[in-house]
């Protein structure tokens, strides 16, 4: 949703920790493990995928999280901003999360699990 110049989203769905992101194989290669995508990020990002759509790859340097949670006291404020600014790289909503230089979020008790995302140009 345009709102100005800026982008709104709205994503019904509770961010994954980099914890639920990534797992290590259990065979070293060169004295380190291999990293690999877990299924349940998979689908995470299958599913969050519905709900953004393809951007036009901007450098997009302010941004406002919104993280809607059941259970807002028991989720640290940081575990999901990693998944969540991978999938806009991913498409295409910011080019880069490294031109970033404002990020504000924040994290509300809600009935429902629910990602408010503002792209400010």
């Amino acid at each position: 949703m345009r709102e100005g110049n800026n982008t709104i989203l709205i994503i019904p769905l509770k961010p994954l920790s980099v914890n639920q992101m990534w797992g290590l194989t259990s065979r070293r290669k060169g004295g380190k493990k291999d990293r690999y995508k877990m299924r349940k990020y998979q689908q995470w990002e299958k599913d969050a995928s519905y709900f953004i759509p393809w951007g036009k790859e901007e450098k997009i340097k302010k941004i406002n999280i919104t993280f809607m949670l059941k259970n807002a006291s028991r989720t640290d404020i940081d575990s999901g901003i990693k998944s969540l600014l991978d999938i806009l790289v991913k498409r295409q909503q910011i080019k880069d999360d490294r031109y970033i230089e404002w990020l504000i979020v924040q994290k509300v008790k809600n009935k429902y699990d629910q990602i408010i995302v503002e792209l400010i140009k």
